[in-house]
C-alpha cells in the first residue's frame, strides 16, 4: 500500500497568509477538538504574524467554515530553513491520512536549495514521530524540548552570579543578534510580535569582566496569567540570573514556564532548571528532514521561543 492516499492529498488545499487569517475561528475549533484549548483567537493571530506567509488546510466537504486539518509554514531569510509546524488533524478525521498528505505537501513545496534543513518546530509528541520519520525525518536527541514550569515563589533562580552582570533592553535589536547568531534563523518578525505583547521584558547577560553578551531572554505575560519565557540564549551560567531577572519583572503571582533545549541527565539546562525549583510538564522531540544539522550556535539555545503565550 502506498504511503500517500491520493484522495487525501487533492483534499489538501494551500492558502496564504490573508485566508489563514479568516480561518482563525475555524483554527481555533480545530485546535480545541485536538486537546489544545489554549490556542486562542490571540495565539492564532501571533502564531500566523510572526512569521507564517503559507499554510495549507483541509476544509469538511459539508461545511466549509470547519477545518479539519492545518499545517503551516514559515521561511526564514539568510538560512536555508524552512519551518513546518502546528499541524493538526481533527479526530472526526484521523485515519484519513490527512497528516501524511499535508506533511508531503509541505515538504514537496519548499525551494530545492531550502530542502537542506525542513524543521519541525521541537514540538513532535511521540504519537506523531513515528509519522514523521516515516516521512524522512530524523530525531536530533540532543535538541529534545522540555516542557517546564515552576512556581514563582519556589524558584531561586534570582541569586546572582557574580561572573554575570544582567541589564534590561528597551527595544530586541541585540537579543535579535543573539537569536540570529544562535539559531540561525531571522525571527526578528517574531521577536518584533513578542515585544509588542503586553508587559513584555528583554533582558541580556554579559560577562563581568569582559562585558562580552553571554546570554538573553524575554518574558511575557502568559495566557491567563504567570510569565512565559522565550527565548532563551547563551551560556549556561548566564540562565538562572537571566530567569531572575525577567521573573522579576514580570506580572503578579502564579506559575513561570518555558520550553527548554536538551535532556535530564546531561548536566545541561534541564537538569540546572529542575534543581531550582521547576517542574517537567512534557517531553518532546526535535527533528529535521532527513537529519540534516540544525542551524546555529546550538549549544546555546537554552530555551525555545514560546509562541502560544503560555
Amino acid at each position: 500500500m502506498s504511503l500517500f492516499n491520493a484522495h487525501a492529498l487533492s483534499l489538501v488545499k494551500p492558502v496564504v497568509h490573508s485566508s489563514l487569517m479568516k480561518a482563525i475561528p475555524s483554527l481555533v475549533d480545530l485546535a480545541a477538538s485536538c486537546g489544545w484549548s489554549h490556542y486562542g483567537p490571540s495565539q492564532w493571530e501571533f502564531l500566523i504574524n510572526a512569521g507564517c506567509d503559507q499554510g495549507w488546510l483541509v476544509r469538511d466537504d459539508s461545511d466549509e467554515s470547519v477545518t479539519l486539518g492545518c499545517l503551516l509554514r514559515s521561511d526564514f531569510p539568510d538560512s536555508k530553513a524552512v519551518a513546518l509546524g502546528m499541524m493538526l488533524v481533527s479526530p472526526s478525521a484521523r485515519g484519513m491520512g490527512l497528516g501524511k498528505a499535508m506533511m508531503k505537501t509541505a515538504i514537496d513545496s519548499a525551494p530545492e536549495d531550502h530542502r537542506a534543513t525542513p524543521i519541525v518546530l521541537g514540538m513532535a509528541t511521540e504519537m506523531g514521530a513515528p509519522m514523521y520519520e516515516k516521512l524522512g525525518y530524523v530525531i536530533k536527541p540532543k535538541a529534545a524540548v522540555t516542557r517546564m514550569h515552576v512556581e514563582k515563589d519556589v524558584l531561586q533562580a534570582a541569586v546572582a552570579d557574580s561572573s554575570v552582570t544582567i541589564e534590561l533592553l528597551s527595544d530586541i535589536v541585540t537579543i535579535g543578534e543573539l537569536d540570529f547568531r544562535v539559531t540561525g534563523l531571522d525571527r526578528s518578525r517574531a521577536l518584533r510580535e513578542l515585544f509588542g505583547t503586553e508587559g513584555a521584558k528583554v533582558a541580556l547577560a554579559r560577562d563581568s569582566t569582559t562585558g562580552k553578551v553571554v546570554g538573553g531572554a524575554m518574558s511575557i505575560l502568559g495566557l491567563g496569567g504567570g510569565t512565559v519565557v522565550g527565548p532563551l540564549h547563551g551560556e549556561l551560567r548566564s540562565a538562572l540570573p537571566l530567569l531572575g531577572t525577567v521573573l522579576d519583572c514580570s506580572h503578579g503571582s502564579g506559575a513561570m514556564s518555558l520550553n527548554a533545549i536538551g535532556v535530564k541527565g546531561d548536566g545541561g539546562i534541564v537538569d540546572a532548571l529542575i534543581a531550582a525549583g521547576f517542574e517537567v510538564d512534557a517531553e518532546l522531540v526535535s527533528m529535521t528532514y532527513e537529519g540534516h544539522e540544525l542551524p546555529g550556535e546550538r549549544e546555546l539555545y537554552l530555551g525555545l521561543m514560546h509562541p502560544t503565550l503560555g
